[in-house]
């Protein structure tokens, strides 16, 4: 017995130290050993046993690996100059835009970050938070969580544009060095047979190089480009970023800090993953990397325990590019006349009083309940948006051509390019593209964002008058406006009457023209990214998987999407 009890001991150290083994010869030290301890633990727990140490990340760099995590094939390098000065732009027009939204140092939503406001370094002083009664700018706060100090500086961080990526390319214009010499540079990288390198030098250069991947993703209908090679690893290097430049000025989610310890971040996470300094970047070179092809294998990019990442943010990307092509084909409804704000502020005789009817409770009404409950009974209302349904008061259900009741996948049947809030959710959506949504773009999608929201609360029941914004109209009047600082009153549009739904129609259509190419970019900008970041069977895994809420109902007053999930058949 005592035999038996002993070779079964035997048999169990034996079971447990081989693996153990064979892993730390292969990853070395430490990691091995780690990955066999989390694979017996749940998933949540797995993250806690990463080895994210100076000494394993310099182990990582030093140790001979395979080809494919050792190199990048093409490889973009943006002067300090460069980029600051990029980045800064990118951050004044944010300021232009969201300035008229901002409140003062001495608005009671500031009293108490007022201290620590006048505590933060001058160049993190630039913008306050956005005032949460503005009924432009409050649905930043409301709908997509700009809320706080922190809430604009969100927008305005900067990342290079998803075209740099695509920049050493042998079909771009420009100098790119052969084998990968860097004709720019003083400082010889030798970089691998192979591999590209390409420097930019100026900041006209950086702009032509982000738009011209557009172009030429546009002249091939957003298909795969025959002479883009997207399986290729790229990444995108700038020359003396630092760590402090995280949170106020780069994207911290996606970068990889060439050059000390990862832990002076301050970050960390599926973000922060050990790999080697790819060839084309001199080893004594310090900056920040964005590397979006870092994701296409496990090989490339592990977990914090080697573990290939979940495909949850593909899915979420596939998503929202669907939602972008079905609005850009539907045919446009020019009928609705912002009907939404008036269902949400319906209540007929009997009825309770409705739940949004808190929402802009802080605006006077400019007409009277009686009106609101006739201009919404004249002829229904002809919503086509999901999300705003929830948001009706429940008596106006019923009075919905589209339905009482929708499910999230009805959004693609529904959503249409003429549609003021389909206009603002690509704010949302180009959001879910950070750090690898262009920033060009950004601004633009938020410019077009604003201007419809401004359409959507000036046709509202509500008086919003005696607040101010950028020019309402076009772009053109927009920029000219933002240009010399200016601002006008929001405009009323009475659509309770002929002349009032006649205008707002000659707005949408305004409105709609303008945001048609906006739209096409960043549908442009979202098939990049996902050819980039994923290869085409982890992108099919993400299609057959899809996320519960987007099994979800919208009711009237009814839950969020995530609260309100419908029961998937098998």
């Amino acid at each position: 017995m005592a035999l038996l009890c002993a070779l079964l001991l035997i048999h169990l150290v034996l079971a447990w130290s081989g693996p153990a083994t064979a892993l730390t010869s292969q990853s070395g030290g430490t990691v091995g050993t780690c990955t066999r301890i989390a694979a017996g633990l749940p998933a949540r727990h797995r993250n806690r046993f990463h080895p994210r140490t100076a000494t394993a990340r310099a182990s990582a760099q030093t140790e001979a690996a395979p080809e494919d995590r050792t190199r990048a094939s093409f490889v973009v390098r943006i002067p300090e100059k460069v980029w600051r000065a990029a980045a800064s732009e990118h951050r004044a027009r944010i300021r232009s835009l969201l300035e008229p939204g901002l409140v003062g140092l001495d608005h009671p939503s500031m009293a108490s970050l007022r201290k620590r406001f006048l505590e933060m370094e001058e160049d993190d002083r630039w913008s306050t938070m956005l005032d949460p009664k503005h009924p432009v700018y409050n649905f930043l706060v409301e709908y997509y969580g700009l809320k706080g100090l922190k809430g604009p500086k969100r927008l305005a961080r900067w990342s290079p544009a998803i075209g740099l990526f695509f920049a050493g390319d042998n079909h771009n214009n420009g100098p790119c060095g052969e084998s990968g010499a860097d004709p720019h540079t003083e400082r010889e990288a030798k970089p691998a047979e192979g591999v590209r390198v390409r420097r930019i030098e100026s900041l006209g250069e950086y702009y032509e190089l982000s738009a011209a991947h557009f172009d030429d993703d546009r002249d091939n209908n957003h298909k795969n480009n025959p002479r883009i090679d997207y399986s290729a690893d790229r990444c995108v290097f700038l020359e003396g970023a630092t760590p402090d430049d995280f949170g106020s000025t780069l994207h911290l989610r996606g970068a990889e800090w060439i050059g000390g310890d990862v832990e002076s971040i301050g970050g960390g996470g599926d973000d922060h993953e050990i790999h080697p300094i790819p060839s084309g970047i001199a080893s004594d070179l310090k900056g920040v990397l964005y590397r979006p092809t870092a994701s296409r294998n496990g090989a490339a990019r592990e977990d914090r325990c080697g573990e290939t990442p979940p495909l949850s943010r593909a899915t979420s990307l596939l998503w929202y590019r669907s939602v972008l092509e079905a609005t850009a084909s539907n045919d446009p409804v020019l009928h609705c006349y912002g009907l939404h704000e008036w269902a949400m502020q319906y209540q007929p005789e009997g009825a309770r009083e409705p739940p949004s009817g808190r929402y802009q409770s802080h605006l006077a009404l400019r007409v009277s309940r009686t009106t609101i409950n006739e201009t919404v009974e004249r002829k229904g209302v002809s919503c086509t948006h999901v999300d705003a349904l929830r948001f009706f008061a429940p008596a106006a259900g019923p009075l919905n051509h589209h339905g009482a009741s929708l499910e999230r996948t009805d959004q693609l049947g529904l959503e249409q390019p003429a549609c003021v809030h389909a206009h603002m959710d690509l704010l949302k959506i180009a959001l879910r593209l950070v750090p690898y949504c262009d920033p060009g773009l950004l601004l633009d999608v938020l410019g077009v964002a604003l201007r419809a929201r401004a359409l959507d609360v000036g046709a509202s029941p509500n008086d919003c008058s005696s607040y101010r914004c950028r020019s309402w109209g076009n772009a053109t009047a927009a920029a000219t406006a933002a240009a010399a600082g200016t601002t006008t009153p929001i405009r009323t549009i009475p659509i309770e009457t002929p002349a009032g739904r006649a205008l707002y129609k000659e707005l949408q259509k305004e409105l709609m023209a303008e945001a048609a190419p906006i739209r096409e970019r960043l549908l442009s900008n979202y098939e990049t990214v996902l050819r980039t970041m994923y290869t085409p069977d982890q992108l099919e895994e993400a299609s057959e998987n899809p996320s519960d809420e987007r099994f979800a109902r919208a009711e009237p007053g009814g839950l969020p999407w995530r609260k309100n999930l419908l029961e998937r058949v098998a």
